[in-house]
């Protein structure tokens, strides 16, 4: 019982430790937020634009203003094989479009309630590039929303909406202009959606995930204003958000190393530029990496990884830890001196040192045996670290600083490795 409760509590802790990892990774140097803020402000500020009485006939004549900004979005989507932001893109296109056909703007809100869905849909499916498979399996997942949404809509009327109506007259009392606004089932919809939406961001952010946020937000406005103008503005608003998206996605993938989910070599290198004249740096290296590869096998090597990065990156004193390559880690301390940073670098090693990595499954049958056996105990390893620590002397680049702390983690490996060895500034 007792093992039983500390395997669901090891559990609990790691999926809360990712979840936890996620968040941080997401606010990657908070763009995001400025992602939905300038989406949202721009919008804004282009919906009050368009109340004026002396611009609105201008944006009036500007037809191709959302179809273009949209069309654009979904080309740079494209581009950078986002296939979610395309088939978001290509849903709000459509309402975009119909005016330039010759049909009137009142009927870009006949399918809002299934765009909603839709939308909240493409958002719970899995993440796939742009390629013909991926974009149908978009399309069809659009499809078969509209599809339920029009069958499942009679059996609302008839069933449904008699039953809630009584509720819904109660909160007119509380709010007329809510029910003004919206249909019950508009109001039961948009409800539905943000409430997904909401659980989505909580389980998993990303810039895919305030665009969806963003593209509700504006489907909501429609329905809100059901003016050209507004309809021309908020699309080109959103199109802004997508376009952003990717530019915050693609700064991700450049500066965030895909394993480890720690700042990489190029983000290392960027935040080099703004060092101040004091810092230290510290280069460390996994002890008998290659051997422990070799031994166990690549995926057990990418979790010991992934592993150390987790640990590393818990290090206290101020310290920004990013992946260098391979198996080796830069820590820089920006404002302390070597003798500040080493009773941090020295509290890591130990907690890496003391960390047993559980192997399981390394002699499991390929087939599962006819009768049942006792589990055989998983075997237990433990790594160590080696670190090298350099402080930055009143004359000295970061090259030269970075190449000392290199040394000091070859002495360190010399020294018999699982130690910290500084190397003392040039005088």
């Amino acid at each position: 019982m007792a093992d039983r409760i500390r395997l669901l509590t090891h559990a609990k802790l790691h999926y809360y430790s990712r979840l936890t990892q996620s968040n941080q990774n997401l606010m990657y140097p908070r763009f995001l937020t400025s992602l939905f803020l300038t989406a949202v402000s721009s919008s804004a500020l282009l919906y009050l634009f368009g109340h004026q009485s002396i611009i609105t006939p201008t944006i009036a004549t500007l037809n191709w203003l959302a179809p273009l900004s949209l069309a654009t979005a979904v080309a740079v989507s494209a581009l950078f094989g986002h296939g979610k932001l395309v088939s978001i893109g290509m849903l709000l296109l459509i309402p975009a479009l119909l005016p330039l056909v010759g049909f009137e703007s009142a009927l870009a809100f006949n399918y809002i309630n299934q765009a909603l869905l839709a939308v909240t849909a493409l958002l719970w499916w899995k993440a796939r590039g742009v390629n013909l498979l991926s974009m149908l399996t978009y399309g069809g997942v659009i499809l078969v929303t509209f599809i339920a949404y029009s069958m499942l809509h009679p059996l609302w009327m008839q069933t449904i909406e008699p039953v809630v109506t009584p509720y819904w007259l109660k909160l007119y009392q509380l709010s007329p202009v809510v029910t003004e606004t919206f249909s019950l089932l508009e109001f039961c919809v948009i409800a539905l959606c943000l409430i997904l939406l909401m659980l989505r961001i909580a389980l998993r952010p990303g810039a895919t995930t305030v665009v969806a946020g963003f593209t509700l937000a504006t489907i909501v406005g429609l329905l809100v204003n059901e003016q050209h103008s507004s309809l021309l503005l908020v699309q080109t608003g959103l199109s802004i958000a997508i376009i952003l998206a990717v530019i915050a996605d693609t700064f991700h993938m450049a500066f965030r190393d895909d394993l480890t989910q720690l700042p990489s070599r190029r983000a290392l290198n960027q935040t080099v530029l703004s060092l101040g004249r004091k810092y230290t740096v510290v280069m460390s290296d996994i002890d008998h990496f290659k051997k422990f590869n070799d031994t166990y096998g690549h995926d057990v090597g990418d979790q010991v990884l992934k592993l150390v990065a987790s640990k590393l990156n818990r290090v206290q004193g101020g310290g920004k830890v990013f992946r260098y390559g391979g198996e080796e880690f830069t820590m820089l301390f920006a404002g302390k001196q070597a003798e500040q940073v080493e009773p941090f670098v020295e509290s890591v090693r130990k907690t890496i040192e003391q960390y047993p990595i559980v192997l399981r499954g390394l002699d499991r049958p390929s087939k599962p045996p006819k009768k049942k056996t006792k589990p055989s105990k998983a075997k237990t390893v433990k790594i160590t670290c080696s670190f090298g620590v350099a402080q930055r002397s009143s004359d000295e680049d970061f090259v030269s600083v970075m190449k000392r702390a290199d040394e000091a983690l070859y002495d360190a490996k010399k020294a018999g490795r699982n130690c910290v060895k500084c190397k003392p500034c040039k005088t």
